[in-house]
């Protein structure tokens, strides 16, 4: 595995413990770089209104100096929406789709499931706007239960828009292939999806 002076690794505090394991922003989640345990540092990075930021300021063959830093978040003032970009947007995931092919959508978490558990849900067309900014979070998998999966959504631009624009069609995704690659408790999750045409 490559490191380099100056990469931001990414944090990720393992459930019930005081460990912060420090992944390569490079590698998809497998790059594990290194584990530290510290309570105080565990509990201040676990705290919402904080957010840990890291730098390698050091390395070399036998050992890699992290240097960390918890900052405060800042409320951030609401992302102004630029009217034509949204109309044109809009106008993207409002046409029909032609379901010709299948396409990938991609998640990442510390919660195991099956193919057979879940199911692709997405928000109501009428709050579209609110989530312009946030495109990702307007879709995610849930349990068969109802349940919803704490997970992050690694979607890329082009397949948000085919699974919004198939899912506001009021047609079910169907989940054809399943993927799960599983890395110091989390997994990536590669779900390829597409719709059976009726």
């Amino acid at each position: 595995m490559k490191i380099e002076l100056g990469v931001n690794p990414n944090p990720w505090l393992r459930p019930d413990s005081d460990e912060i394991s420090f992944y390569n922003p490079d590698y998809n989640g497998r790059g594990l770089i290194g584990v530290v345990e510290d309570s105080r540092l565990y509990e201040l990075s676990s705290n919402p209104n904080n957010y840990l930021e890291s730098v390698i300021s050091e390395y070399r063959k036998d050992y890699v100096t992290i240097e960390v830093e918890i900052k405060r978040k800042k409320e951030q003032p609401k992302e102004e929406i630029d009217p034509e970009m949204f109309a044109r947007w809009m106008v993207k995931i409002s046409k029909k789709y032609k379901y010709k092919t299948r396409w990938d959508i991609r998640f990442y978490s510390a919660e195991n499931f099956t193919k057979d558990e879940i199911s692709i849900k997405c928000i109501d067309k009428s709050v579209l706007e609110q989530y312009f900014n946030n495109k990702k979070d307007t879709f995610w998998i849930e349990k068969k239960n109802g349940d919803k999966i704490e997970a992050s959504n690694q979607t890329t631009s082009p397949n948000i828009i085919k699974t919004l624009r198939t899912l506001n069609s009021n047609h079910e995704i169907d989940i054809i292939n399943f993927k799960q690659d599983t890395w110091e408790g989390n997994s990536w999750y590669y779900i390829e999806v597409g719709v059976n045409p009726e």
